[in-house]
């Protein structure tokens, strides 16, 4: 196995035959998220069976990824997979090994995140073990919450799943449902998630809104969309949802609302939009994209989502117990 630099051709046919992609990951995606990829993957009998995007949103900058982006971190070919269950493992750990050493070498601090099914890490862990005199991997297991699509008939069925609560918030909407805006003003959408970070105490900032603004913008040109909602009784777009869309999933990127109609309900309404969307275009998930405190796991599962694991790493003593940025939601 030969650990070495991709392009981005190679890196998107890994993309296209790996069960890892996602939508952050995607290399013309990354190319519009960030100013700067370097990818690093494995050629394995002339095939390339790994990729690892390390990005930088601002060029020079730390090497993480941005807010609002999760699951960027290594993906391994399908092939890898083939054949009896002890045989797979034992590729995809030489491959993994392989790719954590060309990776470490080049660069001497890093943050990354797995995706969800990627749980085995013992390919960070051993490298620490192995490596005792220097400042390694270090993990944090975190939580998302996902709604499998793949055996839900209709809507009606999508609709009995969810909690009497959040049927009762979307019924509250049906008889008289907001006008719905696409090519929401970016300025608008910022607003929205700034009262919403202010109302939660997160801190915001100007690399923030810049990843904001390039995620809508990516979103908004047809890989995923930007959904702004307008109740009868006002004159503006008072709840705005941010889905981008992976090969599998659509994930729900930001849904807020302002605070009057926040507590209206309104973020149901757009949330059900966003699911129904999801189902229509045959995805088998719709990822909340985090859901780790308490009261942000418990309102998402109440749309009948489960939880999934993931872990976000980083490498080297600067970022020793650091995690990346989330993104905000209701």
């Amino acid at each position: 196995m030969i650990a070495r630099r991709l392009t981005p051709i190679e890196a998107m046919d890994l993309w296209e035959h790996s069960d890892e992609a996602s939508a952050f990951t995607r290399p013309d995606h990354l190319t519009r998220l960030v100013d700067e990829v370097e990818w690093w993957g494995v050629d394995r009998s002339g095939e390339i069976v790994a990729a690892w995007p390390l990005v930088r949103a601002v060029a020079g900058g730390e090497v993480r990824p941005p807010p609002f982006c999760y699951y960027v971190g290594p993906m391994f070919a399908r092939s890898l997979r083939r054949g009896k269950q002890h045989r797979s493992w034992l590729l995809i750990s030489r491959t993994f090994r392989a790719l954590i050493e060309a990776v470490v070498e080049t660069h001497p601090c890093f943050r990354f995140s797995l995706p969800p099914g990627l749980t085995d890490v013992r390919a960070l862990e051993w490298w620490n073990f192995d490596h005792p005199d220097r400042s390694g991997f270090t993990l944090t297991p975190r939580y998302t919450a996902r709604i499998d699509l793949s055996e839900i008939a209709d809507v009606d069925e999508l609709h009995a799943n969810m909690a009497r609560m959040k049927r009762r918030d979307i019924g509250r909407w049906s008889a008289q449902p907001p006008e719905v805006v696409q090519g929401v003003p970016a300025e608008r959408v910022v607003a929205l998630h700034d009262e919403a970070l202010q109302r939660s105490g997160g801190a915001g900032g100007d690399a923030r809104r810049e990843s904001l603004e390039r995620l809508l913008g990516l979103a908004g040109s047809g890989s995923g969309c930007v959904l702004g909602l307008i109740p009868a009784t006002s004159s503006r777009i008072e709840a705005v949802i941010v889905l981008l869309d992976g090969p599998e999933e659509s994930n729900d990127v930001l849904c807020v609302a302002s605070g009057e109609w926040r507590e209206a309900g309104l973020t149901a309404w757009a949330t059900w939009l966003g699911i129904r969307r999801a189902h229509s275009l045959g995805k088998r998930w719709f990822d909340f994209n985090g859901a780790n405190s308490p009261d942000r796991a418990l309102d998402k599962h109440f749309y009948g989502a489960g939880t999934e694991l993931y872990f976000n790493g980083s490498f080297g003593p600067r970022f020793a117990g650091a995690t990346t940025s989330e993104g905000a939601g209701e």
